[in-house]
């Protein structure tokens, strides 16, 4: 493929077949040039959805004639655009880049906010309403992970468990036999929010699609500082962060575990999975800034 041919199908990306995106996204890995313009695409694809928001927006127009839906309106602005950054290289121009990387800066904050908020069923029927949609990861480790907005559950190979649920942490070690109770000032998300909030629009970078545990995700990389920068892994599907790597030196460092399956299953709802009591014996360690104030939610553990 030529990279004439691939700027025209970087255009069009939504409405190629899986083959046809596989091969673009193989000549693209191989083409700095091609690299650059898809970059540059998808940042204006997402920046369009947060000026347009999801939904149909609706324009002036004589009176016979039907609304125009949101998907073809942000479609005809994204190709006019593209084809203006594209061909006239207007992205470098001061007020584009500024409003790409201003919308950009909005959609993090909104994705890591989002996960703060439970998955919800796509219908309504009774069924449904019984049970819960919670994430659920294997790593490479053999650790295990269970997550529904705030709340998270992490079971380790040697015996130890992990339960967050956005106010409180409580951890058992097995081995020493402690169970400690940690008081959360905020969310891992909020706490996110509150960083980016400080940070300039030029500190956050798409870098497009890739795959992970046989699944779609989206990457991003913030640069808090100049010794800090982190890239972040989104899944496409659920938002949810799926892999988290320090940069040094323009590489990602990848010294986690691995993600090996990713998947959403439905539990009924008293599953019981962020519940965590010390066992009998255990030393019990509080870590509060404040005294204990018992909530539904903290409770549920």
């Amino acid at each position: 493929m030529n990279c004439e041919k691939c700027q025209e199908k970087i255009l069009i990306f939504d409405q190629l077949s899986e083959p046809e995106q596989d091969a673009l996204l193989e000549h693209i890995e191989e083409c700095e040039e091609c690299s650059e313009s898809f970059e540059q695409f998808l940042q204006l694809e997402e920046a369009l959805d947060i000026i347009l928001e999801d939904k149909e927006v609706m324009l002036p127009q004589k009176k016979k004639q039907q609304p125009i839906p949101y998907k073809y309106l942000k479609r005809a602005a994204l190709i006019c655009a593209s084809l203006f950054i594209l061909c006239l290289a207007a992205w470098n121009t001061p007020p584009v880049k500024a409003a790409i990387e201003r919308a950009l800066n909005e959609l993090i904050r909104d994705k890591f906010l989002e996960m703060d908020k439970p998955l919800e069923h796509k219908d309504e029927d009774k069924k449904k309403k019984e049970t819960e949609l919670i994430i659920y990861i294997v790593f490479d480790d053999r650790s295990k992970q269970y997550v529904s907005g705030r709340k998270e559950r992490r079971e380790y190979e040697n015996g130890n468990v992990t339960v967050v649920n956005g106010k409180f942490q409580k951890s058992y070690d097995k081995k020493e036999n402690t169970f400690t109770i940690t008081e959360l000032l905020l969310t891992a998300s909020q706490y996110t929010q509150d960083i980016l909030n400080e940070l300039d629009p030029d500190q956050i970078k798409s870098l497009g699609e890739t795959t992970i545990a046989g699944r779609k995700a989206d990457r991003y990389q913030i640069t808090y500082s100049a010794d800090r920068t982190v890239e972040f892994w989104f899944d496409k599907e659920t938002g949810y962060v799926v892999k988290e790597m320090l940069v040094a030196e323009g590489k990602a460092i990848d010294d986690q575990p691995k993600v090996i399956q990713f998947e959403v299953k439905e539990y009924e709802k008293n599953h019981g999975l962020f519940k965590l009591e010390p066992p009998v014996g255990a030393e019990i360690i509080e870590e509060f800034n404040s005294p204990i104030e018992e909530t539904d939610e903290g409770s549920e553990q």
